[in-house]
């Protein structure tokens, strides 16, 4: 298991070679719960950040565990605890600075190379955007018909198939 403290003090390295200032009180633990990171604000200058453990496997790059830490400290910053606006200029000159990291508002198990159990379970049906060929795997069958679901170009013209 890799140490989460060496990883927020090199997120907080990288911030501040780059001069962008975080909360000065910054609480942080290990945890296992569904996403990668949470931060919560406690106060105007404090908060509390909380990692997925699966993260800290030693199988798991240093490259993806900073990306998290680092999306997770730029909340920490003033007015970016919403990932538009500020919290976006930030992540993209972390992203045009530091070539290595790639901090965006979410990111996949496969992405993060994290093999996560649900992910083991097979899928067993699909949306299948016509317009641009994207295809949104679904492992329960959805609540509603394809029309009412958006595909990320724009398209409802959705199909549902099973696989």
């Amino acid at each position: 298991m890799q140490s989460l403290d060496y990883f927020m003090q090199a997120g907080k390295e990288i911030l501040d070679e780059l001069d962008i200032k975080y909360a000065p009180k910054i609480t942080y633990e290990m945890k296992n719960f569904s996403v990668w990171g949470r931060c919560r604000k406690l106060s105007n200058t404090e908060y509390h950040i909380q990692i997925n453990t699966k993260l800290l496997h030693d199988d798991v790059t240093e490259q993806a565990i900073l990306n998290t830490v680092v999306h997770e400290l730029l909340h920490t910053c003033k007015d970016c605890m919403r990932h538009t606006g500020e919290w976006k200029r930030l992540a993209n000159i972390v992203n045009k600075e530091c070539t290595d990291l790639n901090i965006k508002r979410c990111t996949s198990s496969d992405e993060k190379g994290v093999v996560l159990e649900h992910n083991r379970l097979s899928y067993k049906y699909a949306f299948i955007c016509p317009d641009c060929g994207e295809t949104f795997k679904r492992k329960r069958k959805p609540k509603y018909s394809a029309s009412c679901y958006k595909c990320l170009c724009g398209s409802k013209n959705l199909k549902l198939i099973t696989l």
